[in-house]
């Protein structure tokens, strides 16, 4: 049985936050929701992977429900956004709206019953979708979506995979026998007891050799390690621009 969604209602509208809760209490699909009440609010406390789903308003007090999407996309490239917006939303600059910011949907308010079940069967598809690790456990497969991995430290023949919302999850195995399903392209593979996802990586000291993750760690790297992350990093770096830009 899959986990309930995640969701996120961002509205300054009081009487438009009650509408959309009442409607996620009584739905079919399964869900958990936090309400915020402005754009600002809601990036304070949000990290990639956090939720499932985003239901923005456009307008909001402070900054915009556009801008706010601009903000969760420099953080996470994948969780499926809705905005809401009043009336025609020529206000809003470009008009490829949904492929400027991979929204999964714009919708005009009020949002109806049936809008809202769309998205949310979209939002679990998305979710079953998502790529993760697959690690066989005595009780089954455990899955962990890569996007929430910050790093794995081995130690002697136990992995510890720190993800992003400060949990971590210990699982008997050695790195080496789990390369192969990561993306060498995000995950770097610091030989011999440390994968790290750059796209969590805060810092990096070339000079110390050491290298931060989003949660605070720090990793010290050996000489071949402090080159080969230099060299992920600005390949990643550059990619991750050329594809916003793109």
């Amino acid at each position: 049985m899959s986990s309930p969604l995640k969701i996120a209602l961002c509205s300054s509208s009081q009487g438009e936050t009650n509408l959309l809760a009442d409607m996620l209490r009584t739905s079919l699909t399964a869900n958990e929701y936090d309400c915020f009440v402005s754009g600002v609010e809601l990036l304070r406390v949000f990290q990639a992977g956090i939720y499932d789903l985003i239901l923005l308003d456009d307008f909001m007090d402070g900054i915009c429900g556009v801008e706010t999407v601009r903000k969760i996309r420099e953080l996470d490239h994948h969780v499926p956004l809705a905005l809401l917006y009043t009336a025609h939303p020529s206000h809003i600059h470009s008009p490829s709206r949904s492929e400027d910011f991979d929204a999964l949907s714009y919708i005009e308010k009020p949002l109806s019953r049936e809008d809202l079940d769309c998205l949310l069967r979209q939002a679990s598809i998305s979710k079953e979708q998502e790529p993760c690790l697959h690690l066989m456990q005595q009780t089954g497969v455990l899955d962990i979506p890569f996007s929430q991995i910050l790093y794995i430290e081995q130690q002697k023949r136990q992995l510890f995979i720190h993800l992003d919302q400060g949990k971590i999850e210990v699982v008997f195995g050695k790195l080496s026998q789990l390369m192969y399903q990561f993306d060498p392209s995000t995950f770097l593979y610091c030989e011999p007891n440390y994968l790290v996802n750059l796209s969590f990586v805060s810092s990096f000291d070339y000079v110390s050799g050491r290298l931060f993750v989003a949660n605070g760690k720090s990793i010290e790297l050996n000489d071949t390690n402090t080159d080969k992350t230099r060299r992920a990093l600005k390949n990643f770096l550059f990619n991750r621009t050329r594809s916003l830009l793109s």
